[in-house]
C-alpha cells in the first residue's frame, strides 16, 4: 500500500462536522455529506463546492447516501427526537420522513437489494428496518434498556442478508435481515460500543467490527461471535470504525478516537499501516470508499479543522477493491448496489 494522499475540502467560514458519509459516482465523481447540528451540506468531493444545504431542523446524529440501481441519490438523515428524513442527493428535494421513535436516530445504514427494493436500517431505542423509497416500517426490533449506537448490514452468498447493531451496554446482536429473526447476542465489550462495521471475505465469512470506549477495536465471526483480533492502537476511547475488503482477500480496518489519531490497519493481523494526521481536531467518524479509479478513499469527519469539514485520504491499492462500507459505496459484499 502506497504512502496515502490528502484532499481537503475548501470549506465556508464556521463549517463543521461531526458526522460523514460518501458515495462513488460513475466517472469518477465523489459525493460528501458533512453533517453539524442542524444542518447537511452536500459537497462534490472532487472539486469541493457545496451542491446542497439541508435544514433538518433537529440536531443531525448519522447521515447515509444511497446510489440505487436505477441512479437515484438519496441521503438519509437520522435526528434528535427519532425522526429519519430521507432526501434525493440530486435535487434537495424532501423525499420522505418517519417517526421511528421518540428519543433519537443514531445510525441509519440503506440496503438495496437484487430485486430493486431498498432497505433502510435505524437505530435508536431500538432497530427498524423501513422500507427505504416509502418509509414503511417492516420489521421492530426492541432494545432493553440500552440506547443503540450503531447498525450495519452484510449479504453473505447464499441469499442471506444479516443486520448488526451495537449498543451503549457493550451488546451486539445479529438478526436475519429478511424476517428479522435474532441470530445472535454477545457482549463485545464492558464499555459502550460506539461503531460498527461488517465485511464480506472472498471466501464468503462475515467479520464484525467494533469500536468501543475501552480503546479497544475487536473483529469477531459474525455469526458465532467468536473474538478474532484485537488492534490496541488507540490510547482512548474509539468513536468510530470502519472496514474495507482487497481483492486478495486482506481486510483494512481504519478507525479514530478521542486520542486525536485516524489509524489504518491489517483487520487480519492488527498491525498498524499509517496514520492519518489528524489536523488537531477529533475526528468523529470515518468511512471507506472505492472510487472509480480503484484507489480506496477514507472518508474524515473533521470536527472545525483548518482544511475543512471533512477530508478524503486517498490509497492507491492497484487493482479495484471490494468495498464493504455503507451503501452507494460499490458494496457487493454488503450493502452497495
Amino acid at each position: 500500500m502506497e504512502e496515502p494522499t490528502e484532499t481537503g475540502f475548501a470549506a465556508p467560514a464556521g463549517s463543521h462536522a461531526h458526522h460523514v458519509a460518501t458515495a462513488a459516482l460513475p466517472g469518477g465523481c465523489l459525493l460528501v455529506a458533512t453533517a453539524f447540528d442542524e444542518l447537511i451540506e452536500v459537497w462534490d468531493g472532487n472539486t469541493g463546492h457545496v451542491l446542497h444545504t439541508f435544514d433538518t431542523r433537529e440536531m443531525v446524529w448519522s447521515v447515509a447516501w444511497a446510489v440505487l440501481p436505477d441512479g437515484d441519490r438519496w441521503l438519509a438523515a437520522g435526528v434528535q427526537g427519532g425522526e429519519v428524513q430521507v432526501f434525493d442527493g440530486v435535487t434537495g428535494q424532501l423525499r420522505w420522513t418517519a417517526q421511528d421513535n421518540y428519543y433519537v436516530v443514531k445510525s441509519a445504514r440503506w440496503m438495496p437489494l437484487p430485486c430493486g427494493r431498498v432497505l433502510l436500517a435505524c437505530g435508536g431505542d431500538g432497530v427498524s428496518i423501513r422500507d427505504g423509497r416509502t418509509g414503511a416500517a417492516l420489521h421492530t426490533m426492541p432494545i432493553p434498556r440500552h440506547l443503540v449506537s450503531s447498525v450495519a448490514w452484510a449479504a453473505p452468498p447464499g441469499g442471506r442478508l444479516l443486520l448488526a447493531a451495537a449498543d451503549v451496554g457493550g451488546h451486539v446482536r445479529i438478526w436475519d435481515g429478511h424476517t428479522a429473526e435474532l441470530l445472535n447476542i454477545f457482549a463485545a465489550s464492558a464499555e459502550s460500543v460506539r461503531s460498527i462495521d461488517l465485511a464480506v471475505t472472498p471466501d464468503g465469512e462475515c467479520r464484525l467490527v467494533t469500536a468501543a470506549d475501552d480503546g479497544a477495536v475487536k473483529v469477531w465471526h459474525c455469526l458465532s461471535g467468536r473474538h478474532v483480533m484485537t488492534f490496541a492502537g488507540h490510547r482512548a476511547p474509539v468513536k468510530a470504525v470502519t472496514m474495507a475488503v482487497l481483492p486478495d482477500g486482506r481486510l483494512l480496518g481504519a478507525s479514530t478516537g478521542k486520542d486525536r489519531t485516524v489509524r489504518v490497519w491489517d483487520g487480519r493481523s492488527g498491525a498498524e499501516l499509517a496514520q492519518v494526521a489528524d489536523g488537531g481536531v477529533f475526528a468523529e467518524a470515518v468511512q471507506w470508499v472505492e472510487a472509480r479509479t480503484g484507489d480506496l478513499v477514507l472518508a474524515v469527519a473533521a470536527g472545525s479543522g483548518e482544511q475543512g469539514p471533512a477530508r478524503l485520504v486517498r490509497m492507491a491499492l492497484g487493482p479495484p477493491a471490494t468495498i464493504t462500507g455503507p451503501a452507494g459505496d460499490r458494496s457487493p459484499g454488503r450493502s452497495g448496489p
